[in-house]
């Protein structure tokens, strides 16, 4: 099973650090695609 605490996410500036504004809520959202896609399942 994926873990979002494994899941590595972007390190770089992404898309949705323009969305969000964030750093941290920016790292959750990628951790949490991360893990869905290494998981197998559709966002």
């Amino acid at each position: 099973m994926a873990l979002i605490k494994d899941a590595r996410g972007r390190q770089d500036g992404s898309g949705y650090t323009r969305l969000f504004g964030d750093q941290k809520l920016r790292l959750l959202i990628s951790k949490i695609q991360a893990a869905v896609i290494s998981s197998g399942t559709e966002l």
